[in-house]
């Protein structure tokens, strides 16, 4: 699995380009609580990312799981860093978002300010119909999960003061949804 961003010890960005970035960038406070707390839920994004890669075709529903855990961990996060005040509206309208491209999304609810895919869980349990129809409507399904923490992480980088600093992190949302995408993609499910 790639890294998301490579740090030296004193907690500095360390990438190839970080001397030719050498002007310095006004932080707000903000800003510097909002990356904080970043740092370390995109570590645990990537570790949901390494399990599907790893172990997703063996159990899809767990990859279900994960992928709404990780919507869910990033709208509590939202709400925690003061963007929202509550996971309902977020939820809410990522999941609208996401339901026009995919129909099968609307089968997603939201269960006292959390993504519920226990619907999701019980249909595929329950599957009747042709397996090749199987895989194509829960791999959307889970593409529309991963659409729905794009959707989150553009509120997050919308919080920011700093353009510049909205922009480095735009770039490793990219990359971390890139990767849950990937992943999802190679689930047989």
């Amino acid at each position: 699995m790639r890294k998301f961003f490579v740090v030296d010890n004193n907690g500095e960005y360390a990438g190839p380009e970080a001397n030719a970035q050498s002007a310095e960038v006004e932080v707000s406070d903000n800003d510097s609580a909002i990356e904080a707390g970043l740092v370390l839920l995109l570590s645990e994004i990537a570790r949901y990312a390494e399990y599907i890669n790893e172990s997703g075709s063996k159990n899809p529903v767990e990859v279900l799981r994960s992928l709404s855990e990780v919507v869910n961990r990033t709208a509590e996060f939202v709400v925690a860093v003061g963007i929202a005040e509550s996971e309902n509206p977020i939820l809410a309208e990522a999941l609208s978002k996401s339901s026009p491209a995919v129909p099968e999304a609307g089968l997603l609810h939201i269960d006292n300010g959390r993504l519920s895919v226990q619907t999701v869980i019980n249909l595929y349990n329950g599957w009747t119909g042709p397996e090749s129809e199987k895989s194509l409507v829960f791999g959307r399904i889970a593409q529309s999960l991963v659409g729905m923490l794009e959707h989150t992480f553009g509120l997050i980088t919308s919080a920011f003061s700093s353009a510049r600093i909205a922009e480095e992190w735009s770039d490793a949302f990219t990359i971390c949804t890139g990767e849950l995408s990937y992943a999802v993609k190679n689930v047989k499910f």
